[in-house]
């Protein structure tokens, strides 16, 4: 039986998960430059070793209540090109795009792995989440962990 990892984070108090594969690293403490007249979702633009990152507000895509983070916490993601290297499959990798994104997050959780038979479709829509934004649910400890599609948040026409 296959199994999958997931990075896992907090957005208010709703725990989210994205597949490991996708994530470069994760950033604290950091400045973002702002862009007059972009949209609310863009928090800023990032300049991360000579390369600039859109930093996008996920909570805004699934029209969350923004609660905003103790300190800044940013997942930075691969590009599509650097996923297509690694082999990483299409169904995982598709629709990231070639530009640099990151996240910005409430609080990082743990890497998880689960059974891939344990990963339920997702409602339609969950505590007012538009379900094309989530790829599944998981049960953990009586809690839910929302699979997170990321490809819809950053390519979404809400963005």
């Amino acid at each position: 039986m296959s199994s999958r990892k997931f990075f896992t984070f907090f957005l208010g108090e709703d725990m989210f998960g994205i597949d490991i594969l996708l994530v470069r690293e994760i950033i604290h403490g950091f400045s973002l430059t702002k862009v007059e007249l972009s949209p609310e979702h863009v928090s800023g633009l990032l300049n991360l070793r000579g390369q600039v990152v859109t930093v996008i507000d996920p909570a805004i895509a699934l029209s969350m209540d923004r609660v905003k983070p103790s300190e800044n916490i940013c997942l930075i993601l691969k590009p599509e090109s650097e996923l297509n290297r690694l082999a990483v499959p299409l169904s995982i990798s598709e629709g990231i795009g070639e530009d640099s994104a990151g996240l910005m997050l409430d609080d990082i959780g743990d890497v998880i792995e689960f059974p891939e038979d344990e990963i339920e479709p997702s409602p339609a829509n969950l505590k007012g989440i538009n379900g094309k934004f989530l790829s599944g649910v998981v049960r953990k400890d009586g809690e839910l962990m929302l699979i997170m599609n990321i490809s819809e948040v950053l390519n979404s026409s809400v963005l």
